[in-house]
């Protein structure tokens, strides 16, 4: 059976943007694009064959009569394709079928990818198995194509949203310590900056530079960095390993989750990480803002910071927790989102330099809302003779009450200059390495 006419009405009602009673190009061209498995421009051809056809009186619309007989039409296309998936010949399209399909097809999957796809191609109606009429709800836009590139156009849109297929919780760790480290070595030099102009030792990016220059040479740039690596490297992984566990917990379609989704899942990572590393966070904050000689080595200071017991390790932890949950957040959801806009639909690949423009576009955005509160972590993490020309802060507030009567609000951003040149490369490229490296070991792990 075909739609009802209410059915049908209804599918028409949701099309007609303007409720004009008639269908434009791009009106019904929004609809097969918004169903999110065809390319925009397979989307165009497909919709300029349809009016071809079926816009009788050549207005440029459909109206209802000639969307009903598109619809008569195409679904005989759609039963041939609903029946030729329908392998096990029950009538429904059964995880079976589904996987007989996918293997036919010669491609990899998990038992949850056969889960979504069932979900995808009865539309979300909840049934275990689908039926012809909610399997041609789901599939009456889209253009013809034969049951088997059907499959691959659903599976491919599984893989915009997902790690490479069979990932394991090992790659994840792995593909993220190694962007981590990679990222913030290759942009130390700004960190160094940020620290010195953060904590008031310096009034500006050029005296901080002459004095780094003049007391440590060029190697002072680099001050800190191992502890910053034996931070970023733990703290990258468990950030990617937790998104993509945390997901599954929070998305209510893993493969299609919404902003919010991807804003929660994000927050909670980023918190979860950087609690585990957190006195690391303290050690390099400290290492970074110090005076050249404050400290012999990295276990001097790791010596000094432990010997105030767990105040002195978490020092500024408070600010820290408020500002990654935003910061991550945007950080993790914006690039997400991005990148699903940049992928090539028919692949699910992006290039290396949309990765690198959708990792800096949201590290941008990230850093910038959330800068005053690192600012006042900064701060907190160090002892009293370089935090303040001497002066103790009882809690971010009162740091951040301090520099506004100092400064004006431009005191919030002291050190923002040199965070954004720093952390707007550092993210794209630590995203960038991680696509890789996880595409690399998942590879790697099939042979």
């Amino acid at each position: 059976a075909l739609l009802t006419a209410e059915e049908l009405a209804t599918t028409f009602s949701r099309l007609d943007l303007d409720g004009s009673k008639s269908l434009s190009k791009a009106e019904f061209g929004q609809g097969v694009f918004d169903l999110g498995h065809v390319s925009q421009k397979a989307s165009e051809v497909w919709v300029d064959r349809v009016f071809k056809e079926f816009d009788l009186d050549h207005n440029g619309t459909l109206d209802m009569d000639e969307f009903s007989k598109y619809v008569v039409s195409h679904a005989s296309s759609l039963r041939s394709s609903f029946d030729e998936l329908d392998v096990s010949h029950t009538g429904l399209l059964s995880a079976d079928d589904v996987r007989s399909s996918l293997t036919k097809a010669k491609v990899s999957f998990l038992d949850q990818d056969v889960e979504v796809l069932l979900r995808r191609l009865g539309l979300g109606s909840g049934e275990a198995d689908i039926s012809w009429h909610s399997f041609l709800e789901a599939t009456l836009l889209l253009p013809d194509m034969s049951s088997r590139d059907l499959m691959l156009s659903q599976y491919n849109q599984l893989s915009l949203h997902a790690p490479p297929s069979a990932t394991t919780p090992l790659m994840l760790v792995i593909a993220g310590f190694v962007a981590g480290g990679i990222s913030r070595t290759a942009t130390a030099p700004a960190d160094r900056l940020r620290a010195i102009l953060a904590t008031g030792r310096e009034a500006s990016i050029s005296s901080a530079i002459s004095s780094t220059l003049r007391n440590e040479g060029w190697r002072g740039f680099w001050q800190g960095n191992l502890a910053n690596c034996i931070q970023v490297g733990p703290e990258s992984a468990l950030t990617f390993y937790f998104y993509e566990a945390l997901k599954d917990k929070f998305c209510h379609d893993v493969h299609a989750p919404t902003a919010s989704e991807r804003f929660l899942a994000g927050s909670a990572s980023g918190a979860l990480s950087m609690t585990a590393v957190y006195p690391m966070y303290v050690i390099q904050n400290r290492l970074a803002a110090a005076p050249s000689g404050t400290y012999r080595s990295l276990l001097d200071c790791v010596r000094q910071t432990a010997a105030g017991g767990v105040p002195s390790l978490f020092a500024g932890y408070l600010p820290s927790l408020v500002r990654i949950i935003p910061y991550k957040g945007i950080d993790l959801a914006g690039y997400n989102i991005l990148k699903d806009k940049l992928k090539d639909p028919n692949t699910a690949e992006i290039s290396q330099l949309h990765s690198l423009a959708c990792g800096g576009a949201a590290s941008m955005c990230s850093q910038s809302l959330t800068y005053p509160l690192m600012l006042a972590r900064t701060v907190l993490q160090q002892p009293v003779d370089v935090a303040g020309g001497g002066r103790s802060y009882s809690g971010m507030l009162e740091v951040l009450v301090h520099r506004r009567q100092l400064h004006g609000l431009s005191g919030w951003y002291a050190g923002l200059a040199p965070q954004l040149c720093k952390m707007v490369p550092a993210v794209a490229i630590q995203f960038a390495i991680y696509e890789r490296t996880l595409h690399f070991v998942a590879d790697l792990w099939k042979r």
